[in-house]
């Protein structure tokens, strides 16, 4: 019995960080090359014409960001969804704030998530060991840190 209500007080707590995150998050600033990355630049748009970079070797072309056609794609993709699906309870400002604070918030979730299975070994969210390695490694990780995905 001791054990279930320190899981869903552990819970409560991870939880309770982890939407404190988003909110820094979403609060944070737009800035970098994210417009460049969304709309493409013309800088960026060799990227995604030839995802495998075969013209770099047949017609000796410069890339600007060699190997990142995956992340340039998933970033661009996203970008071009995510806003549009939350402007049907926002407004298309927020929509975009929400959108990166949501992005940052999964990332943040899946690396102490991993952390934490790396630690303890087990692969259940029902487990307490893992719940708790999770609130362990929690701290160490600060919303300011993932600013970068963004960017």
């Amino acid at each position: 019995m001791l054990k279930k209500v320190l899981y869903f007080i552990f819970l409560a707590l991870l939880i309770l960080d982890l939407g404190y995150s988003f909110k820094q998050h979403s609060g944070q600033p737009l800035d970098g090359d994210m417009a460049g990355g969304i709309v493409p630049a013309e800088d960026l748009k060799s990227i995604f014409e030839s995802p495998l970079g075969t013209d770099a070797l047949i017609k000796n072309k410069i890339y600007p960001n060699p190997n990142k056609f995956f992340s340039h794609w998933m970033f661009r993709e996203y970008f071009r969804t995510m806003p549009l699906w939350l402007q049907k309870f926002t407004n298309p400002i927020d929509s975009v704030f929400l959108s990166c604070g949501i992005a940052k918030t999964i990332i943040q979730f899946l690396i102490i998530f991993f952390l934490s299975i790396m630690i303890t070994g087990t692969k259940s969210i029902f487990k307490i060991e893992l719940l708790s390695a999770m609130l362990l490694v929690t701290p160490f990780f600060k919303p300011m840190d993932f600013m970068v995905i963004c960017q």
